[in-house]
């Protein structure tokens, strides 16, 4: 199994996105281009991936679709 990038967006629309896939028993993880970046204070504004397992990809898709 792999993941899949089923939206992009800011920080705060990802983890909403990913909050609501958890609550209905899809793995779901944030992919952050920025990570690693030597400051502590940068906050990512957008571009972040939120992915899924391709296993559940239609059904976390109808569900970011209605969010």
């Amino acid at each position: 199994m792999e993941f899949i990038e089923i939206y992009s967006g800011t920080w705060i629309q990802c983890q909403m996105a990913k909050k609501l896939l958890e609550s209905v028993k899809i793995k779901a993880i944030l992919k952050d281009p920025n990570m690693g970046s030597s400051s502590t204070f940068c906050r990512p504004r957008g571009n972040i991936k939120l992915l899924v397992l391709d296993s559940d990809y239609e059904s976390a898709t109808n569900i970011v679709t209605k969010l």
